[in-house]
């Protein structure tokens, strides 16, 4: 019998491609070379253009801000796997976006996979250090939810979530943020969403 499952899954490169279009429009802005490798990596910011963490932060918050951001539409695989899941299981969207980007979230979500998702968690993952917005982890999230299983991106939102207590953490995607010859037990790469939908099910008849 297939076990109901409550499953946590990201937005930002994993149903939308964010960071492309974030690469793209700072060079285009602001004169520089950045390609998704620069991505999460605070400590370096010579090729930012800026010497100042929060300045860059803040100029990639413009672009969030922007119209151009709000019509990014998600991937047209993961639409069709969003609206298949939702017939089964009981999803939840669990975001490292700044709560500024609760609006446009909600839209995205209603205008593509309506009625798919039973919530939608900001934690404010990268915030300027000015920003008073309450931080949460998505570890503390997915256990409040009593999530069964994580689809991410990032490695480490998965370790934080496993060791929540959930139960496992499917890697979406092969950015250069995620690669890495082994990942740790308990994850299971998927390079697209047929491969997450199929994760999704082997787990849910265990």
């Amino acid at each position: 019998m297939t076990e109901r499952l409550t499953v946590a899954i990201d937005c930002d490169d994993v149903l939308i491609p964010t960071a492309p279009a974030i690469v793209d429009n700072y060079n285009t802005r602001f004169g520089t070379k950045l390609d998704l490798s620069d991505l999460y990596k605070p400590a370096s910011l010579e090729r930012w253009g800026t010497d100042d963490h929060d300045e860059a932060i803040e100029r990639v918050n413009e672009f969030l801000r922007s119209e151009d951001h709000a019509r990014i539409a998600p991937y047209v695989d993961a639409v069709t796997a969003i609206r298949g899941l939702a017939e089964v299981h009981d999803l939840h969207i669990i975001t490292g976006r700044a709560s500024f980007l609760e609006a446009v979230t909600l839209h995205m979500a209603e205008t593509y996979f309506p009625g798919c998702f039973k919530s939608i968690e900001h934690t404010n993952y990268i915030t300027a250090s000015t920003d008073t917005a309450l931080k949460r982890t998505k570890g503390e999230v997915a256990a409040a939810l009593g999530a069964d299983l994580l689809v991410d991106d990032h490695i480490a939102h998965g370790s934080n979530v496993m060791e929540a207590g959930v139960g496992g953490v499917l890697v979406f995607g092969d950015y250069p943020w995620n690669r890495q010859d082994m990942l740790p037990p308990g994850m299971v790469r998927c390079e697209n969403w047929d491969i997450v939908v199929r994760e999704i099910a082997r787990y849910a008849a265990r």
